[in-house]
């Protein structure tokens, strides 16, 4: 998986003591379409799902029609369905968590952290039938721009200060250069 590649690259990048300076970027795509979360991640969300024909053949069309999730369903999706979704979104978000949580930790427990800048951000949220729209194009609701945007560095950032105006993270890069 690219959190492991990742901590293995750092490892060896550091092997012997070595100080130079790392640039390391990880984009996790687990929270696009398709929803193909792990099922431990499923089971732990929504734990009633597993054994639910209905959901996973819902899905499973979902997932596979591509042009559904740029526009309002015909008929419009039912209860269950918008229910679906979410869970399946929901134990995606909680895979990224955990893979999230696993190079922290490695960071933290090596020591890195404390001389490592780390830049959470999400480039957009997600639709899941608000204004009877999917996905994340064609709209600037609320819910595709409302995104986090978490920063650690020891050196620049007092530990839990919060900025509460609304921010862009277009220019991030540019501005941490």
């Amino acid at each position: 998986n690219s959190v492991g590649d990742l901590i293995d690259y750092w490892q060896r990048h550091h092997a012997g003591g070595a100080e130079r300076p790392l640039f390391a970027f990880l984009n996790l795509m687990g929270a696009h379409l398709p929803y193909q979360p792990p099922q431990n991640m499923l089971d732990k969300i929504a734990p009633g799902i597993r054994s639910d024909r209905h959901v996973y053949n819902f899905i499973r069309h979902f997932n596979a029609d591509a042009a559904a999730w740029a526009s309002p369903p015909e008929p419009p999706l039912t209860d269950w369905q918008q229910q679906a979704l979410l869970d399946f979104y929901d134990a995606e978000i909680a895979a990224q968590d955990e893979q999230l949580g696993r190079l922290l930790d490695y960071l933290r427990k090596s020591g890195a952290l404390a001389n490592t800048t780390v830049i959470i951000a999400a480039d957009h949220g997600e639709g899941h039938g608000e204004h009877h729209l999917f996905g994340h194009g064609f709209n600037v609701h609320q819910e595709l721009v409302h995104v986090p945007l978490a920063i650690s560095d020891p050196e620049r950032f007092p530990r839990g200060a919060r900025v509460t105006s609304n921010l862009s993270t277009r220019r991030l890069f540019h501005t941490i250069l």
